[in-house]
């Protein structure tokens, strides 16, 4: 049995700080519970305010993992952002496994991304937010394969859709792997990755 989420001590906070403290409080119950087993009272009591209060931010439970989905959409969509503009996209890439494999995720996030995922499965609110999520990060991955394509430096013959499913496949596989058996060998998977990734790289 999953002990109840501590609840937090009611303190008065900015609008914005108690959001993010509704948010977090959420991602530990959906870790410790499921999303069908937590209820919105286990959320507010977690993040140390009522009911009422939390529906002043949230209408519901969906609300809430539609909000969980946004705020980790603008976490990747900075991570790609920062990516350089004008060559080095390969090197940016690799960067980005490097930073999973040396700092994979805690269980905690990885239980919370999974429940999205499933829930999504269940509940067209949450499966449209997650698509459109995805369409859209796809979407920069993809478009910046066919700009390294067009200056001839990634492989010509490689579908830009096809190179972005693998390697999205590939990173949300390892986040999953990392939660599911711990760490692994991280020398011996960064060598691994770093070959797959170039070998999409045109021959110079």
């Amino acid at each position: 049995m999953v002990a109840d989420p501590k609840p937090s001590k009611r303190i008065r906070m900015k609008p914005d700080d108690r959001r993010a403290a509704i948010l977090a409080a959420a991602e530990r119950c959906f870790a410790e519970r499921g999303f069908y087993a937590t209820t919105v009272q286990d959320i507010a009591s977690a993040a140390g305010v009522t009911a009422g209060a939390l529906y002043r931010y949230f209408p519901g439970k969906d609300a809430i993992v539609t909000a969980i989905i946004a705020a980790s959409h603008d976490d990747v969509l900075a991570a790609y952002a920062a990516m350089p503009s004008d060559g080095g996209f390969i090197d940016g890439l690799i960067n980005l496994f490097d930073d999973l494999i040396d700092t994979p995720p805690d269980r905690q996030s990885v239980a919370v991304f999974s429940e999205v995922v499933a829930e999504s499965f269940r509940n067209a609110a949450v499966r449209e937010a997650l698509h459109a999520s995805e369409s859209e990060l796809d979407a920069w991955i993809t478009r910046r394969i066919g700009e390294e394509q067009d200056r001839n430096r990634l492989s010509v013959d490689l579908d830009p859709q096809a190179v972005t499913l693998v390697l999205t496949a590939l990173f949300d596989g390892l986040i999953l792997r990392a939660g599911v058996k711990g760490a692994a060998d991280a020398n011996a998977v960064r060598a691994v990755v770093t070959r797959m990734i170039r070998a999409i790289e045109t021959a110079q």
